[in-house]
Order: structure tokens, then sequence, then C-alpha cells
């Protein structure tokens, strides 16, 4: 459901001059299809990011029309949360009986229990995730060493600004590109938790943020309330996986048609075609808990 309402997001977004009915009851419709509330609220979060994100480009590229793109992504967020959010927080509310102020009690959550969720940086390129099979295996949802195999799904997505047909995209296909690479960086910056050895986390700033708002009065106070609610429903950082996993698979597909062209140039079609399959079958091997050294090279 995430990745059609993101994948719908961002057709209108970049390739759409009017706003769409189909596409706005569309994203509404499957975002309410899912009832996590942590999927409600990451939702929200990317598709402001992204709109925000075109503005930005837009501001730069196009100020003749940034006036125009701006208020119609304001629109569109705005018709989207009112068609998805609204009903889902009544709904909440009809059903449960329950307040905001309640998910700190019904969903308790501490430093520790976030810090043993997070996930290092090198199990963040490796696309590595917790899994039974490897808690049955080494008594950890996460194996020891990351799958190092699978960062070549990292190293190839870094590589896509080197391709020679990079160069000669339309601007609007190499502002959607930057966008995706943009929503993964961030996403991986908010998977980090609190794991030692990692950069300035997500958490961290929000964290810092909600201790500054804390010590400003009564406004300040409810500001630090609603940050840690925020924390309280999202709770484990992997959960921002899902929005990288969605992100680098589209990266990564790019980057394997582009490079089947250019190996395409060099060797025959058949060829090209197996070499590329080669290298997008190692990621999925990796992953999916081969013997443990064959994924370590």
């Amino acid at each position: 459901m995430f990745a059609l309402s993101l994948s719908l997001l961002f057709e209108q977004v970049f390739f759409k001059l009017r706003l769409s009915i189909k596409n706005i009851l569309g994203v509404s419709a499957l975002t309410l299809f899912n009832p996590a509330i942590h999927y409600h609220v990451i939702f929200y979060v990317v598709a402001a990011l992204i709109i925000f994100i075109h503005a930005i480009f837009t501001l730069i590229m196009n100020r003749r029309f940034f006036w125009k793109y701006f208020w119609r992504g304001l629109r569109y967020f705005g018709l989207i949360v009112l068609l998805s959010l609204v009903p889902y927080v009544v709904f909440i509310f009809l059903t449960s009986g329950s307040s905001i102020s309640g998910v700190s009690t019904q969903i308790p959550v501490n430093y520790w229990m976030i810090y043993y969720a997070s996930l290092a940086l090198p199990y963040v390129f490796s696309l590595d995730t917790a899994g039974h099979v490897d808690l049955i295996r080494y008594g950890n949802y996460l194996t020891p060493i990351p799958r190092f195999g699978s960062m070549l799904v990292m190293f190839l997505i870094g590589s896509i600004f080197m391709f020679k047909r990079w160069q000669s995209m339309h601007i609007v296909i190499k502002v959607f590109v930057i966008t995706l690479f943009i929503i993964m960086l961030f996403a991986m910056w908010m998977t980090i938790g609190y794991s030692e050895n990692s950069p300035y986390s997500f958490h961290d700033v929000l964290g810092n943020i909600a201790i500054f708002f804390g010590q400003l009065g009564n406004v300040g106070s409810a500001v630090a309330g609603l940050i840690g609610t925020f924390i309280n429903v999202l709770r484990f950082p992997h959960r921002f996986q899902f929005i990288y996993f969605y992100v680098a698979g589209l990266l990564f597909m790019i980057t394997l048609v582009w490079l089947r062209e250019v190996l395409m140039r060099r060797r025959r079609m058949a060829t090209a075609s197996l070499l590329v399959r080669f290298n997008s079958a190692i990621p999925a091997l990796c992953q999916q808990r081969l013997p443990y050294g064959a994924c370590i090279w």
C-alpha cells in the first residue's frame, strides 16, 4: 500500500500539471487501507518532504511558476490529509474512545527500547533488516556481521549520476531522480536511531528539540509533548526502512536498465542481460539467508 500510494503521489507531483481527482482518491484510499498508525505518520512525513523538495527545485530552476506549484502542492497535501487522516482519526476515536494524550501509556516506549531496535550504518547500507531466521541461527534478529554483498545495491545506486544517460535526461526526470535519492538518504538517517558510533541521528535531533521547547513554558511544553507523541507512535527506527527499501528499489531498477544499455554497446544483448541479471540476483540471494560466508566478501 505504501509503495502504491507513494508512486501515485510522485506521478501527481512531478508528471501532472493539474490536480487529478482520481489520483487524490486513489492515494487517500490506499492510505486508509493500512490501519497501522505509524504507517500514516510516516506517509504524511514523506509526502510533505516530497512536496517541499519539489517546491525548492521549482524556486531554484523556475521561479516564474513557483507560487503556482507551491499552492498546487499545498492543496494536494491538504486534500489527502482531509480524505485520509481525518477519517482515520475519527475512526480511532469512535472505536477505541482514546485520545492522543493517551498514546504514551498505550504504546510504552523508552530510550533503551529504541536503542536496541536501532540499526548501525553497515546494516543500513547492506539493506539488512530484522529476521526470525537470523534469530534462530544467530540468537539475534540481526546477523553478527552485515551482509556486505547486499551493498552492491548501494554501490550501483551511488553510481547513477555517472552514467552518460543521466546527462541527456529531461530536467523533470533529473529532479525526480534527485528527489528519490534525497528521500532515500533521509530515510536512512531516520533509521539510525540511537546506535553507537553513528552520526547525529534523527532521534537525537528530535530529542534535543523537545528538551529545548520543554524549557519555554506552556507552549513549549505542548510542542515537546507533540514530539514525544511522534516518537511514541513510531518508536522503532527500523520502521523507516520501508521508505528507503521502496526508493532504493526504484533507483536500483533505473540503474540496472542503464547498466544494461552500457553493456549492450560492448557485448551482445544476451550477454548484457545475463550480466545485469547476475548483478541484480546477488543482493536478493544475500537477503534470502544463504550460508553466512557466501555473502560476506
